[in-house]
């Protein structure tokens, strides 16, 4: 202190800052590079944010760095604090950990503090509506039960990937992409399965379209099943299932198969959950022991093409 006043403060002013190797930065940016990544099965539009599949995080994946360096005869490697670091600032990435989907609207509610008149409004609104459509599919169910008209849902699950495993040699590998389109008649409770590899087809409007109307033909098939009153529920995926693809596809096959109507109700965003998910959690319950996907479709639901 001078003269009643402090004195600059130097601190963070001089030359002799440490600053990582730039080698062992290419090396942390090569090892990254090495994992291949997937796009986010439920927010592909909204998102650029991709995904490493499998059990991993980051500490697993530097403990895998620590001995790629090893293996590349390196002497010198990051450490911990600082893979993560590079790690969460320079990627756009996450790890895959299947959810179920939020929605927007109650967790907005949810996050927000002063809920005046006009939240709660929106959001007793919101609520009705889920409470409505809920009631509408039980309804919808109990009649196909009664056998008055024809009920079922349908979803494609999130990305299977093959082999599927916690070897640290899988992680390096472009592993295959698996496809599973279950359709879930409520009426017997029996799900249809049609699974299919990227090296087949695709997962849009097309393949979902083809799906549906193989199992619209084996349902009614001529038989005393025509002249039925069909109604299907589904998500609000607009590139898979709410487009004029889909459209086109009912008015096709109620033309051909001499259907009378084929009606297609929408779940509430944010709560799609349906019958055929219990399908879906049970697949992940069963794979120990099942060594192809399209087995464990089969031991899950009973029934898969």
């Amino acid at each position: 202190m001078k003269n009643g006043f402090l004195d600059d403060d130097f601190r963070g002013k001089h030359k002799k800052h440490k600053s990582l190797d730039s080698n062992i930065k290419q090396s942390i940016q090569k090892h990254r590079e090495l994992f291949p990544t997937i796009e986010s099965h439920y927010l592909r539009k909204q998102t650029t944010r991709t995904y490493i599949a499998g059990n991993l995080n980051v500490a697993k994946m530097y403990r895998m760095y620590v001995e790629y360096c090893k293996e590349q005869g390196m002497q010198k490697w990051s450490n911990l604090a600082m893979y993560q670091h590079i790690f969460n600032y320079n990627y756009n990435i996450g790890f895959f950990v299947p959810k179920k989907d939020l929605c927007n609207t109650c967790e907005s509610y949810k996050n927000t503090e002063n809920k005046i008149d006009e939240i709660e409004l929106l959001q007793n609104l919101h609520l009705s509506e889920k409470n409505a459509v809920r009631l509408e599919k039980e309804d919808d169910k109990q009649k196909a039960i009664d056998g008055f008209q024809f009920t079922a849902c349908f979803d494609l699950q999130a990305i299977l990937i093959a082999p599927d495993g916690e070897v640290s040699s899988f992680y390096y590998k472009r592993r295959l992409a698996t496809y599973n389109f279950t359709v879930y008649n409520m009426k017997n409770g029996e799900g249809t399965c049609y699974v299919w590899n990227e090296t087949i087809a695709n997962r849009g409007a097309n393949e979902i379209g083809t799906c549906l109307l193989d199992f619209i033909r084996s349902e009614f098939n001529g038989t005393e099943n025509n002249l039925a009153d069909i109604i299907f529920y589904s998500d609000n995926c607009s590139g898979q299932n709410k487009n004029k693809f889909i459209a086109c596809l009912y008015l096709y096959a109620s033309l051909v198969l001499n259907i009378n109507t084929i009606r297609y109700k929408f779940l509430i965003v944010g709560h799609t959950q349906n019958e055929g998910d219990y399908a879906f959690s049970n697949r992940t319950s069963k794979k120990i022991g099942t060594p192809k996907w399209p087995d464990l479709c089969t031991v899950s639901m009973g029934s898969s093409h």
